[in-house]
């Protein structure tokens, strides 16, 4: 149970009498999991799941509902609903050739109830947060990390998911659409490579290569991120021991340039550019 306070002042209310103008709501839900495993063999193994989960409501600036509501645009709340996702899933696991190979893969169904998101309505001339009142997502998820010789462990993953938008009390016209910010596929590949130089010094290495399928970004599909493609670099030194590590990261090497976010009406966030780092690390 989570009791969620907004200390601004919306219009009209006096710093003197605070207490008629604070906004207070209560969100709760029971979330239980279920999980059943069937072992095939020492090596192999099924497994079904079912589970619910929530996120609570939100506050939007108190007056945006009346204000969209005079300018013609339903389903904007002062109060945003909280959000409640039911799961299904089913999945294989495996450790095959004397453990030198991990091969997993899933499929799912969803349905997400009120999921959040940000939308700029000119009525009220500013951005707020409107509940998507029902999108179903089903896909399935594949795996695979194999150990290629001693230090040396390659890796890869591929992942489908199919959005619809079932219920939008904001648009009704954008139902059957694909849902914002779901990537339609996601696919990674990478390697690494961890070995000793003497007794007490270690190097490892590691490229990670991720590319983000096409994804909207609003309910209605008219404006949409193409697929794009990340890489990631680390080298250090460490102790075999795990005491210490001396980490150089370089994040988005090839420098992409892309939106992480990007709302109708012109408003953008530019992602990170190519960025690096060194860490050091010690365990006491």
């Amino acid at each position: 149970m989570l009791p969620i306070s907004n200390g601004a002042l919306p219009a009209g209310c006096s710093s003197v009498t605070p207490e008629n103008c604070n906004k207070e709501e209560t969100f709760s839900k029971f979330q239980p999991k279920v999980t059943a495993r069937y072992d095939l063999s020492e090596d192999a193994s099924v497994y079904g799941s079912w589970g619910i989960g929530f996120r609570s409501g939100q506050f939007n600036q108190s007056g945006t509902a009346e204000a969209a509501l005079a300018g013609g645009v339903a389903g904007v709340k002062d109060v945003v609903d909280q959000e409640e996702v039911e799961t299904w899933e089913l999945g294989f696991k495996s450790e095959l050739f004397d453990k030198r190979l991990r091969f997993n893969t899933s499929a799912f169904y969803t349905t997400d109830k009120n999921p959040f998101y940000f939308v700029f309505i000119g009525e009220v001339g500013a951005q707020v947060l409107v509940n998507i009142d029902e999108v179903e997502l089903y896909g399935i998820e594949v795996e695979a990390t194999a150990n290629l010789f001693e230090g040396f462990d390659a890796y890869t993953g591929f992942g489908y998911t199919k959005s619809e938008i079932k219920d939008y009390a904001t648009n009704p016209g954008a139902v059957g659409n694909w849902a914002p910010y779901v990537p339609k596929t996601t696919f990674n590949l990478g390697a690494q490579y961890r070995t000793s130089i003497t007794e007490n010094l270690g190097i490892f290495a590691r490229v990670d290569y991720e590319r983000r399928g096409k994804q909207y970004w609003d309910p209605e599909n008219s404006t949409a991120r193409s697929a794009l493609d990340l890489v990631n670099l680390r080298v250090g030194l460490e102790d075999p021991e795990g005491v210490w590590a001396l980490t150089g990261t370089v994040m988005n090497a090839t420098d992409e340039v892309y939106n992480s976010e990007w709302v109708v009406g012109g408003f953008s966030h530019a992602a990170q550019p190519r960025t690096w780092h060194i860490d050091l690390r010690y365990n006491f």
